[in-house]
């Protein structure tokens, strides 16, 4: 995973990390882009468990095949992540909500 910022700010106790100010986050095909961002992370500090993305916020890339999404834009997002992979498990999009989803 690579991640760009203008700031960050680590809370180990809480397992987060603060990112502002133009967040861009690559992780395999997968590219997320938001003003700001707090990842969640595993006890261990390995994975996101989740993300939440405020403003003009997007997620490109992401892994999938038919009827899943390439993109998906809004204002704020909140993702979960699948432990067992990292795929993406849940969403919530709001504001301008937009979904591209991929065909066969």
């Amino acid at each position: 995973m690579d991640l760009s910022a203008g700031g960050a700010t680590f809370t180990r106790p809480a397992h987060s990390v603060l990112l502002e100010r133009g967040v861009e986050i690559t992780r395999d095909l997968e590219v997320t882009e938001s003003d700001a961002a707090t990842p969640r992370l595993t006890p261990d500090e390995q994975q996101i468990t989740s993300l939440e993305l405020r403003g003009r916020s997007r997620i490109t890339g992401s892994k999938g095949g038919p009827g899943s999404f390439k993109s998906l834009g809004g204002q704020d997002i909140d993702v979960s992540y699948r432990q067992a992979d990292q795929t993406i498990e849940r969403t919530h999009v709001a504001g301008a909500a937009a979904i591209e989803v991929a065909g066969d």
